[in-house]
């Protein structure tokens, strides 16, 4: 009852607290002594027994009264009771009580052999407990004190954000018309790009109400990728440099993506008080969606998805730039080209060889990690950019599980079909200086695969490419003296 008189300012808390006490006493001293008794019968009831069961039973008591003070509020406020959260908030309270009870345990069993004399000794460690919940207590009267604190400055923001509404609501009055009847989304923005006003074909065009919008910052509406973007559109250094554009995607509720082309400048009107911005917004949604599908159609290939031969050479190019940087970031080539494709396509017909290369793409992708490069240089050649590698050892990995993979029969239009891919490797440490290097070394090594008998992969060296200009300077020559009758 004291401390709810100490913790409480209704009077209903100071009966409700002491009586849930009361119950939760009885019925857990009333278990406690029930087992008690049952393991004298039993013949169990010794020192660590009898600690043991009371530790248990003030840690019943402690559950019970915690449940039964604190469910009741939230049943009114008709809000979901979590015990967990409960048991989280009190779980030092139920610690005291099982402290308190083993410290009793002790003193009546020590009292059991010693006599009066023990409770001298046990006068300080009772001190010193209810001295920490005197602590724990106040504790909570200056959290509760706090949060008082702080809901009055809240309701005290909230009465400050009402009182800017309704001046925002008066001087809506010094507009004209054509403002809110314009077929294109306008604002009137402060200075810092705080939104003042709106008109409806803007709350249309980003899928929110007025009172959403208004007093917000407005890059708070755009895509966080682009809001500081917008954000150096909307504050201009001198009025002369006001006037911009700038093309940002908006935070749409349906989830669907919205680009704005927005315009800014000066509001010159001499009934406002202080300097403005006035913004129009037109929806482009339909010309950025039309230049992002001929932006795909340019560098992706139509039948698998995967990026083309011009993009992957734009993508390896970037990879060089980075290994010949600071951080030299390390990076792979691998060069695919499936074996036995034409014979498919010859007997199967461009049908199913179509297939086959949409269900040899989606194993491709399973293998790769989500930042790498794949890519479809044409037929059944692909290539494959790794960066961030620090040797050979993560591309032989990966080339392992490819072909481990892509030997796998595959069922197409019924019919089974196997095959399987050859791969070239090769690695930044060569020093290369263009995409074409980088290809043409990685297509060297996938033949060396192939005449190793298909179904391998080769790692590319120098000795490598010298064979092959050997290879190749030896044709020419054989070529020249059968020409010449030498």
């Amino acid at each position: 009852m004291v401390g709810s008189v100490r913790s409480s300012r209704r009077w209903t808390s100071w009966l409700v607290s002491p009586a849930s006490a009361a119950v939760a006493m009885s019925v857990a001293g009333w278990l406690l002594h029930a087992t008690t008794s049952w393991l004298a019968a039993m013949g169990w009831l010794g020192a660590a027994p009898l600690l043991l069961t009371a530790m248990l039973f003030a840690l019943g008591y402690f559950i019970l009264n915690t449940v039964q003070i604190t469910v009741i509020p939230h049943l009114k406020k008709n809000e979901p009771v979590r015990l967990s959260s409960l048991m989280g908030n009190f779980s030092w309270v139920g610690i005291t009580y099982a402290a308190s009870s083993l410290i009793a345990g002790l003193l009546y069993l020590t009292f059991k052999n010693v006599g009066l004399g023990v409770l001298v000794a046990g006068v300080p460690i009772i001190v010193m407990l209810l001295s920490m919940l005197h602590i724990y207590f106040r504790k909570r009267e200056l959290d509760d004190a706090s949060n008082r604190v702080r809901v009055e400055a809240a309701e005290r923001e909230a009465e400050q954000a009402a009182r800017h509404v309704r001046e925002l609501q008066a001087s809506e009055q010094r507009f004209h018309s054509a403002f809110f009847n314009a077929s294109i989304g306008m604002a009137l923005l402060s200075t810092g790009g705080r939104v003042l006003q709106v008109n409806p074909a803007l709350c249309t065009l980003v899928g929110q109400d007025e009172s959403s919008i208004t007093g917000r910052q407005f890059t708070e509406i755009v895509y966080p990728e682009d809001a500081p973007r917008l954000a150096q559109r909307l504050l201009p250094s001198e009025q002369g440099d006001a006037e911009r554009s700038v093309e940002v995607r908006c935070v749409h509720p349906s989830g669907r993506e919205v680009w704005m082309s927005i315009h800014t400048g000066f509001f010159e009107d001499g009934s406002v008080s202080e300097p403005c911005l006035i913004l129009q917004a037109q929806d482009i949604t339909a010309r950025r969606q039309a230049e992002a599908q001929l932006q795909h159609i340019a560098y992706h290939d139509s039948l698998t998805g995967l990026v083309n031969r011009a993009r992957f050479r734009e993508c390896l190019a970037r990879a060089i730039e980075r290994a010949r940087g600071k951080s030299g970031r390390a990076f792979a080539v691998m060069y695919l080209d499936f074996d036995r494709f034409k014979l498919i396509n010859d007997t199967q017909g461009h049908s199913v060889g179509d297939k086959f290369l949409i269900a040899a793409t989606q194993r491709i992708m399973q293998q790769v990690r989500p930042h790498d490069v794949v890519g479809r240089l044409g037929g059944d050649e692909f290539a494959i950019l790794i960066e961030n590698i620090d040797g050979d050892a993560t591309a032989i990995a990966m080339a392992d599980r490819l072909q481990t993979s892509l030997c796998q029969p595959y069922i197409v239009d019924g019919v089974e079909v196997n095959s399987s891919a050859s791969i070239g490797i090769t690695l930044s440490d060569e020093g290369y200086q263009t995409p074409d290097e980088v290809l043409r070394d990685a297509d060297i090594a996938m033949y060396r695969a192939k005449s190793n008998g298909r179904a391998q992969h080769a790692m590319f060296d120098t000795a490598l490419r010298a064979q092959v200009s050997d290879q190749v300077r030896l044709e020419f020559d054989l070529r020249t003296a059968i020409d010449t009758e030498q």
